[in-house]
């Protein structure tokens, strides 16, 4: 897994966990971003 620095690829739950906190009220002002969740994937 040399490409995933963490050493493993990301779980679904993880990018649930993301979702969830875009939706709440915590997030409200986050707007216009772009939110890469690769788990530090290397594209090189």
């Amino acid at each position: 897994m040399g490409k995933f620095p963490a050493g493993r690829i990301g779980e679904p739950e993880e990018a649930a966990k993301l979702v969830a906190f875009l939706a709440s009220d915590v997030a409200a002002w986050i707007t216009g971003q772009v939110i890469h969740s690769e788990v530090g994937f290397l594209r090189a």
